[in-house]
């Protein structure tokens, strides 16, 4: 069926008003549409893979930050547990001295 034949049993037969472009225009029109609505998701297509890359940028950027900060908390940790040994031998120490003094 060609499209002249339905565009006319269309307005014919539901007594729409006519579009005052012919068949082959109004087509035309549709595909150029659909060529500019390609064209923008192709456009959204690049700016959701550009996203994509910089949120895995980004996530190895925190886990790296993360790791720094875990093995700074670990030294931090190991060099507290250090002091308060030093600082118990220390009072051991002062303990003994200041209790020897006093017998």
């Amino acid at each position: 069926m060609s499209r002249n034949r339905v565009f006319s049993e269309f307005n014919h037969n539901h007594n729409f008003k006519t579009t005052p472009y012919t068949p082959d225009e109004f087509m035309s029109q549709n595909d150029d549409h659909a060529g500019r609505l390609s064209n923008k998701l192709g456009i959204l297509k690049e700016i959701s893979l550009t996203i994509g890359e910089e949120v895995r940028y980004h996530n190895k950027m925190l886990q790296e930050t993360d790791d720094t900060f875990t093995k700074t908390k670990d030294y931090l940790g190991a060099t507290m547990n250090k002091l308060k040994i030093l600082s118990k031998s220390e009072n051991d120490k002062l303990r003994r001295n200041f209790s020897g003094k006093l017998q």
